[in-house]
């Protein structure tokens, strides 16, 4: 009789329905080796649920408490040293500070953004003093300025004044359309 038909089951015997347990059992009774496999997997699998039930017990528990407890206290040297650079942003008076500076520097950026870039433009002809005149000086440029084409307005304009929308919706139409 082959056991190997057997083996799987004897290692589930706990699982089994009561039918499969009855062929086992009858199984058992004429093979020595599956007898003996079956006495091993019950007494395995009691050593399992008696160390399952079983409350682990430390052998120095005061120190193991204070090993815990004082890795736990203990600050790492990142975590200090985050905490020491950090520890200025806890006054109320930095933090408006920082806000206000903030607010400074969006309202530079978008002036600059509406007055439209700076050009720096040299004198064609030497100085005859060091007082600079300003309208020989700008008069290049704002002729300049009058001959270049007008820029087209920033997203800001447009939104502010609600003056290019439909320019807006067409051009993004034609992106779209051009996309596909």
């Amino acid at each position: 009789m082959s056991c190997e038909k057997y083996l799987q089951d004897i290692y589930l015997y706990d699982e089994l329905s009561p039918e499969k347990r009855q062929v086992i059992d009858k199984h058992v009774l004429t093979c020595m080796d599956c007898r003996t496999l079956l006495e091993e997997v019950q007494q395995q699998s009691a050593w399992v649920k008696h160390a399952s039930l079983a409350p682990p017990e430390a052998r120095h528990p005061q120190k193991l408490t204070d090993a815990i407890l004082a890795r736990i206290e203990r600050p790492t040297r990142r975590a200090a040293l985050v905490t020491t650079l950090l520890a200025p942003m806890d006054s109320l008076f930095v933090r408006y500070s920082l806000a206000a500076i903030s607010v400074g520097l969006l309202v530079l950026f978008l002036s600059e953004q509406q007055s439209g870039p700076v050009v720096v433009k040299t004198m064609h002809r030497p100085a005859a003093s060091a007082t600079l005149n300003t309208n020989d000086f700008l008069q290049p440029y704002k002729l300049e300025k009058e001959q270049r084409p007008p820029a087209p307005p920033s997203w800001y304009q447009c939104l502010r004044d609600e003056s290019c929308v439909g320019t807006f919706l067409e051009t993004r139409k034609q992106r779209k359309l051009s996309s596909l």
